[in-house]
């Protein structure tokens, strides 16, 4: 029973520290209702569930921009910039992974998700200067 408790209250202190290390690692680029989101997250599942909203918004944006670089592009160009994004989307997979693994806990969801977060928009401003170019 004693260390059922010990954990729990571990639980909540990581959760409670989390919170801020989350919001200061998306400070620059986060969105309004991300920001919003975080500011009421309370748990390990709250913070995610943000994440997970903050993400679909993201690879919507992400398939919108893809979609007009790609129209504006000739068609060799195309398929080295479709070649890009596969590998793209792969990498950004494998470098997020690496916050999985047997012994980091709860917090590893949550690194993780703020390392897809922050990938997708870095992807998603490369990808706008793309479009932009004449």
């Amino acid at each position: 029973m004693w260390r059922q408790s010990m954990v729990v209250w571990g639980l909540a202190l990581c959760v409670v520290s989390i919170a801020p290390m989350v919001r200061a690692q998306n400070a620059n680029g986060e969105s309004p209702a991300l920001k919003a989101c975080l500011a009421k997250a309370e748990t390990t599942a709250s913070i995610i569930g943000c994440q997970n909203d903050e993400m679909a918004v993201l690879d919507r944006a992400l398939n919108d921009v893809y979609k007009t670089a790609l129209a504006g592009l000739p068609t060799d160009q195309k398929t080295k910039l479709r070649a890009a994004q596969r590998a793209w989307l792969n990498f950004r997979t494998r470098d997020c992974d690496v916050f999985y693994g047997k012994e980091t806990g709860t917090i590893a969801s949550i690194e993780a998700g703020t390392c897809m977060l922050t990938h997708t928009m870095r992807r998603v401003d490369d990808l706008k200067s793309l479009a932009e170019r004449p």
